[in-house]
């Protein structure tokens, strides 16, 4: 199991790079983007996390990866991989649905939307039917627990992460409308649907269930702080000129 976790944060390292320079052709920092990625995803994790949490993230990342350079084979073979992983692969069809649609040939753009949802329910199948005679429920409905706890048992550390996460949203919204389309409709898409289900069949203050967005989050918040860096170069000469001119 340590293994796979090991090799699941190498892979991560690597997918958020990749992800980051289907944006952003700058090699140092992808891989400081990436490190940083790598940190803070083990970091959101820490509370109830799960083997398959840092897997999560990097499949997710290298989906959204492939997505964006139109390497659409290469992300139909992942999404049966991503299934096996974890169920939540519906968020990225769901993805697919709104942000492609109009943007790829019509006929191509219903099979892929046709080989993602045929997939994703035969992978759930045999899944349920391997695991069918363990004890448990497929879900639980539990909102008012969900609420109570976080207004019941504010835990120190468990609010620290919290507020650290908000931050990394307000962050990611920043100049909203000066990010690329498709980290915006990523987030819109993926983000509100875990959080209502978070909220209806979660746990208080587990952050580690938003682990599908982290990426899209990461790269929300990587394009904000260069926006602030450009910004702050943009203004740098309009200083020195305005003191050559009072010299």
């Amino acid at each position: 199991m340590v293994f796979l976790v090991i090799l699941s944060s190498i892979g991560l390292f690597y997918s958020l790079k990749y992800l980051y320079k289907s944006f952003l052709e700058n090699e140092e920092y992808a891989r400081l983007f990436s490190f940083v990625g790598c940190e803070l995803t083990l970091l959101l994790v820490l509370i109830g996390v799960k083997p398959y949490d840092i897997a999560t993230t990097m499949f997710f990342a290298l989906s959204f990866g492939l997505l964006a350079r139109g390497k659409f084979n290469l992300y139909y073979l992942l999404f049966v991989v991503a299934s096996i992983n974890r169920e939540t692969t519906f968020l990225l069809t769901l993805f697919f649905i709104i942000y492609f649609f109009n943007k790829m040939p019509f006929r191509q753009y219903c099979l892929g939307v046709l080989y993602q949802g045929l997939a994703y329910l035969i992978v759930k199948m045999l899944i349920m039917g391997f695991y069918a005679n363990v004890p448990g429920t497929p879900m639980q409905w539990r909102p008012l627990e969900v609420i109570q706890g976080y207004v019941d048992k504010p835990v120190l550390f468990a609010v620290f992460f919290l507020i650290f996460f908000l931050a990394l949203l307000v962050l990611s919204v920043r100049q909203w409308n000066d990010k690329p389309m498709f980290l915006r409709v990523a987030f819109g898409t993926i983000f509100p649907v875990q959080l209502i289900l978070h909220i209806f069949l979660g746990y208080s203050y587990e952050i580690r269930v938003f682990a599908e967005v982290f990426p899209v989050i990461f790269m929300l918040c990587a394009w904000s702080i260069q926006m602030m860096n450009d910004q702050a170069r943009l203004q740098q000469p309009q200083v020195v000129s305005y003191l050559a001119k009072t010299k």
